[in-house]
């Protein structure tokens, strides 16, 4: 299925292929254009274009002629071609994180290859190099572009460092586009914001498998976010009666915990959004600090104070707590008593 959506990419992918007449207008204002997304002379093409990442996924490693495929068809135009499908459909979050994910898959060896192991480690390289151009376009183009097909080019495409890889490969097929003084040559890193809740925000933890962040906020939600994309994934997670003072993930990243001020501690599935059992109740007064055991807790009694603060070793066998009674201290988490 990878090499025939390649195939399928390589052979149908084109410029402009809704035949948008003008920039002027956003995708939703031009007439017919949402009706192209079921366009059976289309089906095909918007099948390889949003599939072939999912279908890649799925296999955990490409061939060599793979490999070659994939690099012929993204180091150039055909970039943005496939961008026009993403921005109809709604896509450009969804293969910006499949195209980080795709960054590490490895090529398969073939045993009867006759290509020398050198060429392979440049293909190899340029391949690596070009989905990183892809990822960091896909990076700066995706609000602009999620609205507007024609700006991939007009807006976006200038945009891009013409010391990259697939800049070099692309500007040439577009001699018309904008030349704008003072851009850097390189990729630059930008700051990401999260924006969603409508007050101050407490607490966020990353997931430990680096896809997600989790926020907690005087709002009384917590919140999940995809870490590449920054949009929100699903709601908000809704039960907290007071401010949500701390969240943590578990270790395996499939749960979320937050402690708010209304005394309770609640346990969320991340992957649906749900809360998973009742409140854990048995504080006296608002919970400022929450961390997740690799297996199991105890009450630890011994400050004098307001806990402010936990969390766990990295084998899970002590937790360290700071308080207000201006002390730090280390107890065994399976005992419950202090060190």
């Amino acid at each position: 299925l990878v090499s025939k959506c390649f195939e399928v990419l390589q052979k149908y992918l084109k410029f402009n292929i809704y035949n948008i007449p003008s920039s002027y207008v956003l995708n939703k204002d031009v007439s017919g254009l949402q009706e192209r997304k079921a366009d059976t002379s289309l089906m095909h093409i918007h099948y390889a274009a949003l599939f072939w990442t999912f279908h890649l996924l799925q296999c955990g490693s490409m061939t060599q002629e793979q490999e070659k495929k994939l690099y012929e068809i993204f180091a150039g135009p055909h970039t943005l071609y496939w961008m026009e499908i993403l921005s109809l459909h709604g896509k450009m979050y969804e293969a910006l994180r499949s195209i980080q994910l795709i960054s590490v898959i490895k090529v398969r060896e073939c045993q009867n290859t006759h290509i020398q192991t050198s060429t392979l480690k440049v293909m190899e390289k340029k391949t690596e190099e070009i989905l990183d151009d892809v990822y960091h376009f896909l990076d700066l183009a995706k609000e602009a572009c999620s609205v507007s097909i024609p700006h991939i080019y007009l807006s976006c495409l200038p945009m891009m460092p013409q010391s990259c890889l697939l800049a070099k490969e692309t500007r040439p097929y577009f001699r018309n586009i904008l030349d704008i003084e003072g851009m850097p040559d390189v990729w630059v890193p930008h700051n990401m914001v999260l924006e969603g809740h409508k007050s101050d925000v407490n607490s966020v933890a990353y997931s430990p498998d680096g896809r997600h962040v989790v926020s907690g906020s005087n709002d009384h939600t917590v919140r999940i976010w995809d870490a590449s994309t920054g949009q929100q994934v699903g709601q908000p997670l809704q039960g907290h009666s007071r401010i949500v003072t701390s969240v943590a993930y578990s270790p395996d990243s499939r749960h979320v915990v937050s402690g708010s001020s209304d005394t309770t501690v609640r346990i969320w599935d991340a992957g649906t959004g749900q809360q998973v059992g009742q409140p854990l109740q048995g504080h006296s007064s608002e919970v400022r600090s929450v961390a997740y055991s690799p297996d199991g807790s105890h009450p630890l009694q011994g400050h004098s104070s307001i806990v402010t603060s936990v969390a766990y070793s990295p084998d899970g066998r002590h937790v360290v707590s700071g308080s207000e009674d201006n002390t730090v201290r280390i107890w065994d988490a399976s005992t419950g008593q202090p060190l």
